[in-house]
């Protein structure tokens, strides 16, 4: 597992994603406000758990920055948005990277869950 992330990480250029600035924080904004709720209700209220598991996997993966260039190679018309669409994916993906265990632990002191060490 270690080795995955290092690989995935390895692979994101900071000064690029940087770089994307406002887009790049519009788009962390937009995956918490569109998909953290949703998959949180139905942690809470369908399964009947605390939400802590939800908010723990809340972070755009970073495999995601491929995404882009995948799109171009196989549809040339993507092309010039690529590297643009790559450095706001991986300014995003540095945002909720470290927002999410922030969120995370604020949530559980609110709820009182003890710690699992």
């Amino acid at each position: 597992m270690i080795f995955m992330g290092w690989s995935f990480g390895a692979s994101i250029n900071i000064i690029e994603a940087l770089k994307a600035g406002p887009q790049g924080i519009l788009l962390a904004l937009v995956f918490y406000i569109l998909m953290v709720p949703i998959i949180y209700l139905v942690e809470t209220k369908v399964l009947k758990e605390s939400g802590i598991s939800t908010l723990q996997i809340s972070s755009m993966a970073g495999l995601s920055v491929s995404v882009p260039s995948i799109i171009a190679f196989n549809n040339p018309d993507f092309v010039p948005f690529a590297s643009a669409a790559t450095a706001q994916i991986a300014l995003g993906v540095v945002i909720t990277s470290i927002i999410t265990p922030i969120i995370t632990q604020r949530v559980t002191k609110l709820k009182g869950i003890p710690k699992n060490i």
